[in-house]
């Protein structure tokens, strides 16, 4: 069963030091190294709703970077624009946002997906392949460079699937307009989606 929770980051109040309180030193770390407020507070939204939702935001990061908590629940992370998105799961799941955005997605198309050029003729479906892609990379804990390439997607009956793993259960999410949003397990999703107040 997963539970998708997420958060507003313009809900944070203007000055953000007393929730810096609230965080791990390694995330404060974290955030100080990063350049730019909506980053710091992405960063900080991140750990509040790890806190929160999993009682910790010190995570361990595997060889590609995947965050985990020992002894924890399995969870992704995922932030864009002004959101930031939690799934906890009981098995492996990822979870990937973006935000709308111009670029060319005709050219980004034909060097990443040109196998999936079908599922991606629009703007807003080229986010929704690429949150779909991401989305397995989190979940399989690897890379997004070995994914975009690699793991090919098909669309059928409006639902992404991958060939080579066809256990994995693709849900797009239009949560937000102008966002794209995928989750990926191993198990139907319920629809459990609970928005937080971090303050």
């Amino acid at each position: 069963m997963s539970t998708i929770y997420y958060t507003d980051i313009t809900a944070l109040p203007e000055d953000i030091s007393p929730l810096l309180t609230r965080l791990s030193d390694r995330r404060r770390r974290q955030l100080w190294a990063l350049v730019g407020e909506k980053s710091r507070r992405r960063c900080l939204a991140s750990g509040l709703l790890l806190k929160e939702v999993l009682g910790s935001d010190d995570v361990a990061l595997s060889e590609f970077g995947k965050p985990t908590l020992p002894g924890g629940s399995p969870f992704s992370l995922a932030h864009s624009g002004d959101y930031v998105v939690l799934a906890v799961s009981s098995g492996p799941v990822g979870v990937d946002i973006e935000k709308h955005r111009p670029l060319r997605f005709f050219e980004l198309t034909a060097r990443f997906f040109a196998a999936e050029r079908a599922c991606a003729d629009s703007l807003s479906a080229f986010f929704d392949l690429w949150t779909a892609k991401e989305a397995l990379a989190k979940m399989l804990g690897v890379g997004l460079a070995l994914s975009m390439r690699r793991y090919v997607l098909e669309k059928r009956d409006g639902n992404y699937i991958s060939l080579a793993f066809p256990d994995a259960v693709f849900t797009s999410l239009s949560l937000l307009p102008d966002y794209s949003m995928t989750l990926c397990c191993e198990e139907p999703y319920d629809g459990r989606l609970i928005r937080i107040n971090l303050n």
